[in-house]
This record gives structure tokens, sequence and C-alpha cells, in this order.
């Protein structure tokens, strides 16, 4: 069905007439009928004027699912905002003609979503690829920032990648106070920071990140979480793997949590590489919140020798074969965490 999409409208056009002359055929013709009204509830843009102004044309409350049909480039922040939900798809073609990319001299986030805002990147019926790329140009922003009261969803397909951000946190994603992310696939890749969360930074009370699904990979960070930076709120990593990140200066390449951060939970198939430790401080923890499939599932560098708690949630810390507090290591080494959670080891 995707070459019907390849003349936006005319094509699908004659044949959605044609299949309604077919009054004998319907059940036959209904699964193409569906998918030729699906593609024609669709909007096509080319260009980054065409998208921002199709974005800014949804009445405040309402939905819009725009097609990117061809390699968009930004020379400004596209603004998502007045509890307006917009869905970004990408369809066949070429893989240039499903990217979205930052213009040279744009500095500021591609994408911002404001107060009661939603943006959604990916998942599209087609399931093609569909990129934010900074062009690894230097930037003030992040790919994707979310403010207070907005929401943020990466789907399989979606790639945020190649953002240079300086003087600020958050190469990939930036978000702050009550603002919420949600990761279910896709892939956060080659993004930098000179401050906090190479890949992906949360702060400020009520902030989310809850990641399903999807891989965090090969970001770098200046102070600490390559991949992700947790300075408030809270990260529930249910899936996916963080892997392959890098933090310069301070420790914590895969996840990092300061003394005054958020808090972390881990469950189901999350995994962060071994080569990626999760930073954690004199009194932060791992809470467990469902069985663990991975095995090591993280690799902890606390900033304490033995006898701090690492795990908490009694009601998950034995569950498991092998039990769930055996599958984590403490700087690189297992069998340091007891059945309590805490650190046995030096």
């Amino acid at each position: 069905m995707k070459k019907f999409y390849s003349s936006p409208g005319t094509f699908l056009l004659m044949l959605a007439g044609a299949l309604g002359t077919l009054g004998g055929c319907d059940a036959f013709n209904a699964p193409l009928k569906e998918e030729i009204d699906y593609h024609l509830s669709l909007h096509p843009v080319k260009n980054g004027a065409e998208l921002a102004a199709a974005i800014g044309a949804v009445p405040s409350g309402g939905s819009g699912t725009f097609a990117i049909i061809t390699g968009i480039v930004l020379t400004d922040t596209i603004i998502i905002d007045n509890n307006k939900t917009i869905t970004l798809e990408a369809y066949a073609g070429n893989s240039d003609a499903r990217v979205i990319r930052r213009a040279a001299g744009f500095t500021g986030p591609m994408f911002e979503v404001q107060s009661g805002g939603k943006l959604v990147l990916g998942g599209g019926r087609d399931k093609e690829n569909l990129a934010l790329d900074g062009e690894k140009r230097s930037a003030t922003g992040s790919l994707v920032t979310v403010t207070s009261g907005g929401a943020l969803v990466l789907n399989s397909g979606a790639e945020l990648r190649n953002n240079s951000r300086t003087g600020g946190p958050g190469g990939g994603v930036s978000v702050f106070s009550s603002g919420s992310f949600t990761m279910n696939g896709g892939s956060i890749s080659e993004n930098t920071s000179t401050n906090g969360g190479g890949g992906v930074y949360i702060s400020g009370p009520g902030s989310s990140f809850v990641m399903n699904g999807g891989s965090i990979s090969g970001n770098t960070s200046n102070y600490g979480g390559g991949g992700v930076y947790v300075n408030g709120g809270s990260f529930a990593m249910n899936g996916g793997s963080i892997s392959g990140n890098t933090s310069i200066i301070y420790g914590g390449g895969g996840v990092y949590v300061p003394s005054s951060g958020g808090s972390i939970t881990i469950s189901g198939s999350a995994e962060v590489n071994t080569n990626n430790p999760v930073y954690l401080p004199s009194g932060k923890t791992i809470t467990l919140t469902g069985p663990l499939s991975a095995n090591p599932a993280a690799n902890i560098i606390p900033q304490y020798p033995s006898g701090a708690q690492l795990l908490t949630n009694n009601a998950f810390l034995m569950a498991g074969s092998p039990a769930n507090y055996t599958r984590f290591l403490v700087n690189g080494a297992p069998g340091k965490i007891n059945a309590s959670g805490i650190y046995v080891g030096p």
C-alpha cells in the first residue's frame, strides 16, 4: 500500500472512488479501503514552513497526524501547545526523505512541547523510520525540550540523533518540571551535552521518563549521565537498553543520579550494559518494581563503600531465578549485593 502514497492523495482518491462503485465487493475491498482511508486522513508536509503552519492550524485541544514525505530542514523551533496532540510519521522513500534536520545557524530546540501539548514521533502503520537530526551543528537547545505539563512519546522507528548541545543539559531530550517523556521504542544516539545528560536529561518536581523499549547509545556528556541524567523527578526503566554512552568528567556513563536528584526504578527486560554503569550517591537506591529478565541488569557504581542500601522493594529482590538481587554488579563485580539489597563487598 505504500506505493499509493508516493503521489500524495491523487491516486488514492481515484482508488477510493472506484471502490465506492463496487458495492457488491465490500467484503473483498474492506482491508484495502481501510488502508486508503487511513492514508487519506494524513496531512503530507514537504518543508519546515508547511509543517509549522500545519501544526499551528490545529485547533486548541485538537490533534493532527502529519506525514513526512521528503527531507525537511528546520530554521526555527516548532511549538506544540494549547492541548494539541501532534503525531509525526514517515513513509516510503529513500532514507534522506524521512529526516528532519537542523539548519545551519539554527541553535534552539527543534521542537518544544509546552503545557498541555503532546508530541508523538514514529509508530505509523507503514513502520518507516523518522529521524530528527541535529547534523552535529553547535546548538544551545535539545532536539526536543519538554516544559512543564508537556508530553513526548517516542515509538518504534523514531530516531533522535546527532545533536551537539553547548551550555545546557540534554543533548537529545530535556524534560523539566511536570513534563513527561515515554519511550516505547526507537533510538537516541550520538548526541552530546557539555552539561549533564548526553541522551536524556530529567529535572524538576513531577518530571518523568518512562522507558519501555528502544535504545540509548553512543551519547556523550561532560558532567555525568552520558545516557540519562536524573536531576529530579523519576526514571522508570521497564525495558530497552542503555549502552556505549560516555561521561567525560563525572561517573555514570549510563545513568547518573546526583545526591539531590530523582528516583530510579527497574523492571522487565531493562538492561543497562555493564560498560555503562549507574552512579548512585549516598542515600540513593534503585527500586525494583517487577521481575527482571536481563542478567546482569545493571552495573552500579556507589559513591561510598560497603554497607550502603543499593536496591529496594523486598517483594522483588528475591523473585526470579536467579533472584533479582543477584542480577546486579557493583563496580563490575558480581555477588556484592545481599538479599536485602545492601552492598556487602569492597
